[in-house]
């Protein structure tokens, strides 16, 4: 992820001296914030409540990663309770003595099992689990948080050669090069929307201030009748087209970018 800016250090030094979190003598804060809440996490904690509401986790990685391992066995009411902070990027607690507004513009990463047990898909162990337990394990894991997750898909198992083996890819310090033209890229094209990434844009901001060709718009609208997508999801494959589009340093939503897209929303729950 890109540096923070200057302002994003002062919301994020303000929310941790807020929740008392703040290192004693510390200035700004410069690294963005990675949280990653126990499954057995309030909704409270969560999102941010109490008589004097704090914020919660969600909050407290604004501008940063908010990472959820084993998503299947938070509650219910945690995961229910993130839906409109994701949407909205802010958390509304109103209690007598008035509302209180958190920012919440998180990365949300999560990582699951298709089972209980964690064989189901596997290729070297057998699942011990029924279909019945499958579904009711993945059934938390709804259609309307998924609708607000860009990307999701199968990862396999790393086998041991490849843990041995020497990495050949780009450093990380590439990649983040890239991130950083792609950001700068999308700070020009929303300066004076308030909004700072592609991920922030509503339908008015796609609408007006992305170029899609003909094949790329084509691509998109088959794929929303074909794969029976909600509009929210739809919207969703646009920006990350965009973004897509944007690491490419093109100046327009291609055929191959939202193609790249749409292959990042594989139907794995299935």
């Amino acid at each position: 992820m890109p540096d923070l800016s200057h302002e994003e250090s002062v919301t994020v030094t303000k929310i941790h001296s807020v929740a008392g979190l703040l290192p004693k003598g510390s200035g700004l804060l410069t690294r963005r914030p990675f949280r990653s809440p126990h499954h057995t996490v309030t909704p409270a904690a969560m999102v941010g409540g109490g008589a004097i509401p704090k914020p919660g986790e969600i909050t407290l990685a604004h501008r940063g990663v908010l990472f959820l391992d084993e998503l299947p066995e938070f509650s219910v009411q945690v995961i229910n309770a993130l839906r409109q902070p994701l949407e909205d990027g802010v958390v509304n607690i109103t209690r007598k003595g008035g509302t209180y507004r958190f920012p919440c513009r998180v990365l949300l990463v999560a990582a699951m099992n298709l089972c209980p047990c964690g064989h189901w898909g596997s290729d070297w162990q057998f699942c011990q689990c029924t279909p019945h337990q499958r579904r009711q394990y993945v059934s938390k894991v709804n259609g309307p948080l998924l609708d607000r997750i860009d990307i999701f898909m199968p990862v396999r198992r790393v086998e041991i050669e490849e843990l041995a083996r020497e990495p050949n890819g780009e450093s990380a310090q590439l990649v983040k090069q890239r991130v950083e033209q792609a950001r700068n890229l999308q700070r020009k094209r929303l300066e004076g929307t308030g909004l700072v990434s592609n991920a922030e844009m509503g339908p008015k901001q796609l609408s007006t201030l992305l170029s899609i060709s003909a094949s790329g718009r084509r691509l998109l609208l088959d794929a929303y009748n074909r794969m029976g997508l909600s509009t929210r999801a739809y919207y969703r494959i646009m920006k990350v087209a965009a973004t897509i589009a944007d690491l490419d340093g093109s100046s327009r939503i291609e055929e191959v970018h939202v193609a790249e897209a749409l292959s990042y929303r594989q139907r794995v729950l299935e």
